[in-house]
């Protein structure tokens, strides 16, 4: 095997199978990285961990076709390290060497046979794609939703993915909760109507999301033979992440949506995106416990910290309803600040102790919902 390519391209191929490797826990073998060099001047990069695996196409000059494995994080290291020009990776008697064109930079490195990696990941699954979705639409919603996953999966599994709900009219629901709160976003898509759920592992979903550029990505999905899906494949510009699915049953999110909204403010995005960056520098870090309190043109925001002292701030703000303060675990309002788009939210409420709805008109198909703290 030996094939030439540009160094920055080469860097930039390899980030997604070396992050599904580097994702592995289990299976040392899949530390490493398939490379594959055919005569056709195609190169294939695959990475991969028991839940998903990454596999990358890119046009190299090949001098000799071949295959190899690598350890994966060490190789991305030293071509991230080398100087913009092209690099040759050429695979000589166990090692695979990596130099510079002009031959002053050269590393070689240890591999492993091919025949040690799983067949079926270097051959992947073949799915017919049901759907294409704007890779553009696909990215912002994994970007607005993907920090609302749980981080424990003992909780349910099912929480520490991504819920993809299609429904026949041609939509497709992004939903992602912690159980304390919810992000929506919902995508118009390509095909024939198809009601179809499953939830995606988040480290998947992430690299999806690193992936997704400009044009279309093509979904695709495969089931057993009791009908239950059993992976899906996305597939987009020489980038294809197949990954299984979570079993169990996503809750009906629907239901956790507050309806008939009695209680709405107006606020500007900035000013109380700024408000909790200073309100913060006092507050209690075991709660994170803020006080917010609605008025017909303010929002009053408090924290008492035993140890530390107290703060307060005003922002202005267009509120309908009857006049409550809210407690609320701030990093919960702050994460949903950094990714909801337009000058001005809304933030509806029904009740003081229940679910509460933000949604910005300037940002129409990204719906938010949080839990706030008890009142002590």
């Amino acid at each position: 095997m030996k094939i030439t390519i540009p160094s920055d391209v080469l860097n930039s191929v390899l980030k997604s199978p070396v992050k599904a490797s580097q994702a592995n826990k289990t299976l040392q073998i899949l530390n490493h990285i398939y490379l594959s060099a055919k005569d056709d001047g195609a190169t294939t990069i695959v990475g991969a961990n028991p839940e998903y695996s990454v596999s990358v196409k890119v046009e190299t000059n090949v001098e000799k076709s071949g295959e190899v494995l690598v350890l994966g994080d060490k190789f991305l290291q030293i071509v991230g390290a080398l100087p913009k020009s092209d690099v040759i990776i050429e695979f000589n008697d166990g090692l695979l060497d990596v130099y510079t064109s002009d031959g002053n930079i050269k590393f070689s490195l240890q591999t492993l046979s091919v025949d040690e990696y799983p067949k079926q990941i270097i051959e992947g699954v073949t799915v017919s794609p049901f759907c294409v979705l704007p890779q553009v639409d696909l990215k912002k919603g994994l970007r607005k939703i993907s920090k609302f996953c749980s981080n424990d999966d003992s909780i349910n599994p099912v929480f520490s993915g991504i819920l993809f709900d299609w429904n026949a009219d041609g939509s497709l629901k992004l939903v992602a909760t912690d159980t304390k709160r919810m992000g929506i976003f919902k995508i118009g898509y390509s095909g024939n109507g198809v009601s179809e759920r499953f939830v995606v592992p988040n480290g998947a979903a992430s690299i999806v999301e690193d992936a997704l550029k400009e044009g279309p990505v093509s979904i695709g999905i495969l089931k057993d033979e009791d009908g239950n899906i059993k992976n899906v494949m996305f597939n987009m510009d020489g980038i294809k992440v197949t990954s299984s699915v979570i079993a169990g049953n996503f809750p009906d999110y629907e239901k956790i949506i507050p309806k008939d909204i009695l209680n709405m403010a107006s606020i500007s995005t900035k000013s109380l995106k700024d408000a909790l960056r200073r309100i913060s520098l006092i507050v209690d870090k075991e709660t994170n416990r803020v006080s917010f309190e609605f008025d017909e043109v303010n929002l009053k925001l408090n924290v008492v910290n035993s140890l530390l002292g107290s703060g307060s701030e005003i922002i202005p703000c267009k509120f309908s309803g009857t006049p409550n303060s809210i407690h609320f675990n701030y990093e919960f309002i702050g994460d949903y600040l950094d990714v909801v788009d337009g000058e001005v939210f809304n933030w509806g409420f029904n009740d003081v102790e229940g679910a509460n709805k933000f949604w910005s008109s300037e940002d129409e198909n990204f719906l938010y919902i949080a839990m706030p703290l008890r009142r002590s």
